[in-house]
């Protein structure tokens, strides 16, 4: 009797369970957990993004950058992390997840084991456009950014994690909650990203895969020294026209045209220095 009571007790918490992972949107049976393809170490624990093989031009990198961000589960998709306003380590955006977490349309919050924040993984998912990747319908990496960052890749030293999702219900449940401590520890592989590209000030992005991120990093790299060339190219070309013009001994005529853009350069400088 005592038996038949205890079985009929463990599967009233798995029926629990399962209704609430549904329901919640949380974690799923049957996707892949995935592995992290460690390769070989790093040395110093950083790698030095490089210029990718076989990629030669700016839309193929792009188009890298979209085989690497596409995923068929959200249990794969890239973690990400923000800075500035939307960065979860504020504490206005800490101390309320819900709003939080809606705003940015994140699915769930990685922690590590001592609570502090790691990255989310979004519910939207990512998009490459010619100019820029957006993440949802919230923030948006232009690559003309990528001038004025660096871009930098390791490894989280943390090996476990906690996670805390965001349910259709609109509360949050955590791993560590009584109900799921059982199975926390089946599914939180589902949502490990131990290998993070770092966009310094703007964003970093976490994946699985060490040779993914790798990748990522590279293609951002290509992507940020081609902008650079064309910038110090543009520079070049600018100069030597400036140079020729000052060595005019008679100046051309300035057209009504050119005097509008003057003004607006000494406005938007004045505006520049205020």
């Amino acid at each position: 009797m005592a038996c038949r009571a205890r079985c009929v007790f463990e599967l009233s918490v798995c029926v629990f369970i399962v209704s609430v992972f549904l329901g919640c949107d949380g974690p799923k049976t049957g996707v892949k957990t995935g592995n992290t393809e460690d390769g070989i170490p790093w040395p110093g624990g950083t790698y030095t993004p490089k210029f990718p093989p076989g990629i030669e031009a700016l839309e193929a990198a792009k188009k890298d950058l979209t085989e690497l961000l596409r995923t068929d589960t959200r249990d794969d998709c890239a973690g990400i992390r923000y800075y500035g306003e939307l960065d979860f380590s504020k504490p206005a955006n800490r101390d309320n997840p819900v709003a939080y977490m809606t705003r940015v349309d994140a699915y769930m919050v990685i922690r590590n084991a001592r609570g502090e924040f790691q990255y989310m993984l979004p519910r939207s998912g990512f998009t490459v456009l010619d100019d820029r990747i957006t993440v949802g319908t919230v923030f948006t990496l232009f690559y003309a950014d990528l001038l004025e960052s660096q871009i930098a890749i390791d490894k989280n030293p943390d090996g476990e994690i906690r996670t805390s999702w965001l349910g259709t219900d609109h509360k949050i449940y955590n791993d560590t909650d009584a109900a799921f401590a059982k199975y926390s520890k089946r599914y939180r592989p589902m949502y490990m990203r131990p290998h993070r590209v770092q966009c310094t000030g703007l964003i970093s992005f976490f994946f699985k895969s060490q040779t993914g991120a790798e990748r990522f990093a590279d293609d951002l790299f290509f992507i940020q020294q081609t902008l650079k060339k064309q910038n110090d190219e543009r520079l070049a070309l600018f100069e030597s026209k400036a140079a020729q013009y000052r060595d005019m001994a008679v100046k051309p005529e300035m057209s009504q045209a050119q005097r509008r853009y003057i003004v607006q350069a000494d406005v938007l400088a004045t505006q520049q220095k205020d």
